[in-house]
């Protein structure tokens, strides 16, 4: 008799963290700001984030997942490529995610 095994997850705990809707909204973003993965690994350099272009297609299909932190590099990424084709930001970071509208509680002082 076969022993059953669970199939392993694609999508890890922090994946839960950043939430599907989060990776959906940044897949768009991918595909409108028109770029190439290489572009947006060279991009997350620059920023300070060491994402490889196959981490991040695994990433933004949901097949592996990354660091919040990473994620909101990609996030800043998408879309500073937006803004140089005139587009509006869509990637949201996953702080934004709470509020609908990407608006954020204002911080008591």
């Amino acid at each position: 008799m076969a022993q059953e095994t669970a199939a392993p997850a694609l999508i890890g705990a922090e994946a839960d963290e950043i939430g599907s809707e989060a990776l959906k909204r940044l897949f768009e973003a991918f595909i409108a700001c028109r770029t190439t993965l290489d572009d947006l690994s060279d991009r997350a350099a620059t920023l300070g984030a060491d994402l490889s272009a196959p981490v991040i297609a695994a990433h933004l299909t949901g097949k592996s997942c990354i660091s919040a932190q990473k994620h909101d590099v990609l996030v800043t990424a998408v879309n500073a490529r937006l803004a140089e084709l005139s587009l509006p930001a869509s990637a949201r970071h996953p702080s934004d995610r709470k509020d609908p509208r990407g608006l954020r509680a204002p911080s008591g002082g």
